[in-house]
């Protein structure tokens, strides 16, 4: 059973960092992502007088901002999102919202 549970566990890691890549759902995994990097955070960088929790603290918030940019503005043009948006029975939904007019 331990062993079902860190197979299962690594496959989830692995596509949580492919998926972002080839630009599949990118806006939601990017804001999933987020929530986790603050919580994980949160748990782990809370000795503020510790210079090395301060700086990996900073970090996490750093990377946070980046993920955010990313749920704001999406994948770009070479993404399968972009790429689900030019299929026919998706015609008439928008690529981002800044195309709406």
């Amino acid at each position: 059973m331990r062993n079902q549970a860190s197979t299962l566990a690594a496959l989830g890691r692995v596509l949580i960092a492919v998926l972002p890549v080839i630009g599949y759902r990118t806006r939601n995994l990017a804001l999933i992502i987020a929530a986790f990097t603050v919580a994980a955070a949160q748990a782990v960088h809370h000795d503020f007088a510790d210079k090395n929790q301060m700086i990996h603290l900073l970090n996490n918030i750093a990377v946070t901002g980046s993920l955010f940019q990313v749920t704001v503005f999406g994948a770009g043009s070479f993404s399968l999102d972009a790429a689900d948006c030019a299929l026919p029975g998706n015609a008439g939904r928008p690529m981002r919202e800044e195309s709406i007019s």
